[in-house]
């Protein structure tokens, strides 16, 4: 029997029931955008696996809990050496530190605004950031580490795509969405902590990849 089917914003992640506009974020999503809704992946896992990646899993939510202090404004002269930007909106990244923390007077990170940058080993996303579109950290091949907004709504697609070297994300509770292939070719993401009512499709992850429900 053929599964209904539905149409989700590229950008945002949210879904699109009728009309040619996103109601979240205004996107024209047109109809060739349309995608089938497919079935969710088994988040089931058996004990012993849990028991070895408890203590991966557990210093992960440590260090995000840690680093829920608030990001403050940064110097003028700093974000100009390092993003392309647009009012509130992040364009791209282009400076060469390791470990980037984004200030807090971004509100979106735009597509691909992180797209191969090779020098980026972790990230940090601060609360102010409510939205993070399609590609934004797409094959960053080195990046390890990632700290998310409290105030993300959706992971959108291809979002973390190719981040090879990834291994643990651990999603906030404000989640609400993850789309279509948004951690592909994730190679070494071993485990996603997601909330109870967050929603993936099948192909957001690897198929290796063991999901567990906070």
């Amino acid at each position: 029997q053929a599964k209904p089917k539905a149409r989700f914003c590229p950008e945002c992640g949210t879904e699109i029931p009728r009309g040619l506009f996103c109601p979240e974020c205004g996107f024209n999503i047109g109809k060739e955008q349309s995608n089938e809704v497919v079935s969710l992946m088994t988040d089931t896992f058996d004990d012993a696996w849990l028991s070895d990646l408890e203590k991966d899993i557990g210093a992960e939510v440590e260090r995000m809990k840690e680093q829920q202090t608030p990001v403050t404004s940064m110097d003028e002269d700093y974000i100009r050496q390092n993003f392309k930007t647009k009012d509130t909106i992040l364009q791209g990244y282009i400076g060469n530190e390791s470990e980037v923390v984004i200030p807090d007077s971004f509100t979106c990170i735009s597509i691909r605004a992180f797209a191969d940058c090779k020098s980026v080993s972790k990230i940090i996303i601060p609360d102010s950031v409510t939205r993070i579109l399609e590609g934004a950290f797409y094959n960053c091949i080195n990046l390890t580490s990632v700290t998310f907004s409290n105030s993300l709504k959706s992971i959108p697609s291809s979002a973390f795509a190719g981040c090879h070297k990834l291994k643990l994300v651990v999603l906030p509770d404000s989640v609400k969405k993850i789309g279509s292939f948004a951690f592909a070719n994730c190679n070494s993401l071993s485990c996603v902590t997601i909330s109870q009512n967050t929603k993936f499709e099948n192909n957001s992850f690897p198929a290796n990849t063991k999901i567990i429900r906070k």
